[in-house]
């Protein structure tokens, strides 16, 4: 009899809890700072999916968790977002899921190159822009391919010119 009402009193609380979360996070239960972080949203709070508040709330955390430099830079690469067309925001919004859904080895990889990326020299950057918009689809998957076969010095050296022999694939200075 005694596990009996313990197993019913589990089961009961694993429902309580259940249900608590099917419900959602309640605007009443977030903190002074995370609900001035989702202030914009206040207003449709309870109408949002449970998901959604809760992805909400992770990044009100992450949020707070960053420097005045990157919370401005996170600004102005929303307000970017904002100003692209729909159709252009729903590819962006398609890229970060299949990011999401990459193991996170491989999510570790692209942070870093992107990194490296924004660490070079506007000049460079801007030229290595240039040289990727002037490439064909099938150039840029010639491209693609041949630097996930390169070690991270040979693609260094690859990228800085110091390494010869032309693909066809990819044109003269890739």
């Amino acid at each position: 009899m005694t596990w009996f009402l313990v197993r019913l009193s589990m089961t009961l609380l694993l429902a309580g809890c259940g249900a608590a979360l099917a419900a959602g996070i309640a605007w009443d239960d977030l903190t002074p700072e995370e609900q001035q972080t989702l202030k914009p949203f206040a207003g449709r709070w309870a109408q949002l999916p449970p998901e959604r508040r809760e992805h909400l709330r992770r990044n009100a955390e992450h949020w707070r968790d960053m420097t005045p430099d990157q919370r401005q830079r996170a600004r102005q690469g929303m307000e970017r977002l904002r100003q692209l067309p729909p159709d252009e925001r729903a590819r962006i919004r398609q890229r970060q899921q299949e990011f999401r859904q990459l193991p996170p080895h491989e999510q570790e990889r692209i942070r870093q190159q992107r990194q490296r990326f924004h660490d070079l020299p506007e000049d460079q950057k801007r030229a290595l822009q240039e040289k990727w918009r002037s490439l064909t689809p099938p150039q840029r998957e010639a491209f693609k391919e041949k630097m996930r076969g390169m070690t991270p010095e040979q693609r260094r050296q690859f990228l800085s010119g110091q390494q010869g022999g032309a693909d066809e694939a990819v044109p003269h200075g890739w």
